[in-house]
C-alpha cells in the first residue's frame, strides 16, 4: 500500500506529459520529468533518513507521489518523442529497439545500484536494521548521478515531436 501512489501518479503524469506538455514543450517535458523524479528521490531519502520505527506510510507519501509523477513525465513523453518519427513500416523495429534499450538501461541500473545498496548495508550476518536508511541514501546519490547523466543525454533528442505522418485516401503519405 505504501507505494501504490507511485503508479497512480505515474499514470496521471504520463497522460499529462504525453498529451498536453510534449506538444507544447517538446523534449523539455522529459527534462522536467527527470528533475521531478530526482526531487522525488531526494524527498524519499529525507523521509527514510528521518523515519522513526513508528513512521507510517504517510511519512513517505510526498516522495512517492513526486517520484511517480516524475517517472510519468519522463517515460511516456520519451517514448512518444523517440518513436513518433519512425516510419510506419519500421514501427515494430523502432518499438522493439526502444524497449530493448529500456530493458538494458534498467538492468544496468540494477547492476549498479544493487551492489551500492548491499555494500552500504554491511556485512552478512551483521545487524543491518539500523543501516537501511544509510544504504538507501547511498543508492539515492547513485541514482541522482544516473539521472544527471540521463538529463545530459536528453539534449540529443529532437526538440519537438515530429509531425505525424498520415496515409491519404490514395495511399500517399502527407503530413498534418
Amino acid at each position: 500500500m505504501a507505494i501504490l501512489p507511485w503508479p497512480i501518479a505515474t499514470t496521471g503524469a504520463a497522460g499529462l506529459g504525453a498529451a498536453v506538455l510534449l506538444p507544447r514543450l517538446g523534449r523539455a517535458t522529459v527534462q522536467i520529468g527527470l528533475v521531478v523524479l530526482a526531487a522525488g528521490f531526494v524527498l524519499l531519502a529525507v523521509a527514510v533518513g528521518s523515519a522513526t520505527p513508528d513512521a507510517g506510510w504517510a511519512h513517505f507519501l510526498p516522495g512517492v507521489v513526486v517520484g511517480g509523477a516524475g517517472m510519468g513525465l519522463t517515460v511516456a513523453p520519451l517514448a512518444q518523442l523517440t518513436l513518433e518519427s519512425v516510419p510506419a513500416r519500421h514501427a515494430g523495429s523502432g518499438s522493439g529497439l526502444f524497449n530493448t534499450v529500456a530493458q538494458v538501461a534498467a538492468s544496468v541500473g540494477v547492476a549498479v545500484i544493487g551492489p551500492v545498496f548491499f555494500g552500504a548495508l554491511g556485512t552478512p550476518g551483521g545487524e543491518p536494521a539500523g543501516q537501511y536508511g544509510a544504504a538507501f541514501t547511498a543508492t539515492v546519490w547513485v541514482s541522482l548521478v544516473l539521472l544527471a547523466a540521463t538529463y545530459a543525454f536528453t539534449f540529443a533528442l529532437p526538440r519537438r515531436p515530429a509531425a505525424p505522418v498520415v496515409t491519404g485516401p490514395q495511399g500517399g503519405a502527407g503530413t498534418t
